[in-house]
């Protein structure tokens, strides 16, 4: 998976990092892949359009519409130089991000066109109540609803046939680890990770 920097980057930017990346040669930036010892195209296929970035840590954070008016110009230009890569829009940061879900809905409007994925990120800690961390799953489930049900509205406003993935490229289990209590905060995590 490769990223492109929507913060302080341009779709240019974008273009021109995919073509350094997957582009055979006989071009400025496959050439300049070339003499910086990679012959070979790196063939990245998926590829991020920004992180986080209704997120006011990063620098040069964007609104909703910014950010997806931004983020297509960037798949057009990508979609140009290799049609087969897939992009992946941010989403929400965080469900508990104040502008979730309509965030999401904007840029799934402004990016349905060329993007395949909606990144989701989600983190549990357990903050003392055993019972609700065991329970997380119902959260991040009800999480994946909400999103599915803007995905699919989307879908219908624009009068479209495909359906929006997501990729949930940033989730986990947290914990503060207690000496005392250390096998039964991974037993937790074994419960609410069963892949553990």
């Amino acid at each position: 998976m490769g990223a492109v920097n929507m913060g302080t980057g341009t779709p240019k930017d974008a273009g021109q990092l995919l073509e350094y990346c997957n582009y055979p040669g006989g071009t400025y930036w496959s050439n300049l892949r070339v003499k910086n010892g990679h012959k070979d195209p790196m063939n990245i296929k998926l590829w991020c359009i920004g992180y986080e970035m209704d997120g006011d840590w990063q620098i040069c954070h964007l609104n909703a519409d910014d950010y997806g008016k931004k983020a297509r110009e960037a798949a057009k230009i990508m979609k140009r130089i290799d049609p087969s890569v897939e992009l992946v829009a941010c989403g929400s940061a965080s469900m508990l991000q104040r502008t979730y879900p309509e965030w999401d809905r904007k840029v799934m409007e402004y990016t349905y066109d060329n993007m395949e994925y909606l990144s989701l990120h989600r983190y549990y800690e357990n903050e003392g109540n055993d019972l609700d961390f065991l329970a997380s799953f119902v959260d991040m489930d009800a999480f994946i609803k909400t999103l599915a049900g803007t995905a699919d509205y989307v879908k219908v406003l624009k009068r479209g046939t495909k359906d929006i993935k997501f990729s949930f490229d940033e989730w986990n289990v947290w914990y503060q680890q207690k000496q005392e209590f250390h096998a039964k905060k991974e037993m937790a995590v074994v419960l609410v990770e069963p892949d553990v």
